[in-house]
């Protein structure tokens, strides 16, 4: 192969590894917030089942008070803990993509930006995904107990 053969090669070649990790960090985030949803699906169904046990066997005003005040404040607390799960994945995936975006965007020539409209918008997409990413963090440091991941 001569050398712009040979260049054209190696710049195909990393824009279709950078498309698989990319397509690999939004797998992996699906998978996380999949697994997720099943676990929560199945804690909720487990603690229904209770809660109805307890509604059941309550013989008075003060014990189905109780029994139905305990399961809403944990079905609050469960319910925000699920929504951090499933933001702080996406925000990961985000974060990762962000990145190989950016690792893209260091090999390129600068310069070529303005002659190469490819670059230029891949620039533009990234972005896009660093003002995604940054909106993401700030929402999730307004939940409690979140904990934000920053690179």
């Amino acid at each position: 192969m001569n050398a712009g053969t040979e260049q054209f090669f190696e710049i195909w070649k990393q824009q279709v590894n950078a498309g698989l990790q990319i397509l690999d960090s939004l797998v992996e985030a699906t998978a996380k917030v999949r697994a997720a949803q099943f676990a929560a699906a199945n804690e909720t169904h487990q603690r229904t089942v209770e809660a109805e046990k307890l509604l059941a066997g309550a013989k008075d005003a003060q014990e189905l008070w109780n029994a139905q005040c305990t399961w809403a404040t944990e079905n609050a607390e469960k319910a925000a803990a699920y929504w951090r799960e499933q933001f702080g994945a996406m925000t990961e995936a985000n974060a990762r993509i962000l990145k190989i975006m950016q690792e893209r965007m260091q090999q390129a020539v600068p310069a070529a930006a303005e002659t190469n409209p490819s670059i230029a918008a891949l620039a533009s997409v990234d972005n896009v995904y660093r003002e995604m990413l940054k909106a993401s963090q700030q929402l999730l440091s307004f939940m409690p107990g979140a904990a934000t991941k920053k690179d």
